[in-house]
């Protein structure tokens, strides 16, 4: 009886009718990019980028607490958040519910009021298993002011007049000391 017993359970164990419960899948999501550069901006204009999350794995996933880390004044805005290319979200939105190849497009402003190299983290978490819980994005920009600094082939231009001017100056100059010369003689 015992042998009957063992082969019943050893053919209930390799059929697989002991699987309680299917372990669930590990829920994942992709952000990209890694890091989100508005390169160099004027000055009290606005720079647009935005970034993609998408969901990878077959469990709905949810998405939320969308915010930057550092300083409130620093000059990131979120400007908007749409679902799969055609769902725009008002607003900041709490949460995002997602499931699989569902992609959210949340698009950032940088609005620069001074001049200088800006930094922050916007972090977003989630419902999935660590390490992707937490999603850190680095953003920066740059402001500048264009209308300040000269193209390179103004300041060669403005440099050979420059020069012209010089010679003229010079020229003269020399000219006059001649004619003083002359009639101091």
């Amino acid at each position: 009886m015992r042998q009957t017993t063992g082969f019943a359970l050893a053919v209930l164990v390799v059929c697989g009718m002991f699987a309680a419960v299917p372990p669930a899948a590990a829920q994942s999501v992709d952000v990209t990019p890694s890091v989100l550069d508005f390169g160099d901006v004027d000055v009290g204009t606005s720079g647009f980028a935005t970034f993609r999350v998408l969901s990878t794995e077959p469990i709905p996933l949810t998405v939320e607490q969308f915010r930057f880390l550092d300083d409130p004044s620093d000059p990131f805005f979120f400007d908007g958040f749409v679902l799969n290319g055609t769902d725009v979200l008002t607003g900041v939105p709490p949460s995002v519910l997602m499931y699989e190849g569902e992609f959210l497009d949340v698009t950032l402003r940088f609005t620069p009021l001074e001049l200088g190299l800006f930094e922050t983290t916007l972090r977003m978490t989630s419902d999935a298993e660590p390490p992707d819980r937490i999603f850190n994005l680095s953003v920066m920009g740059r402001s500048v002011d264009s209308a300040a600094a000269p193209e390179p082939a103004t300041l060669l231009l403005i440099s050979i007049a420059l020069a012209s001017v010089g010679y003229r100056w010079s020229r003269a100059r020399q000219a006059a000391r001649q004619r003083t010369r002359r009639t101091a003689q």
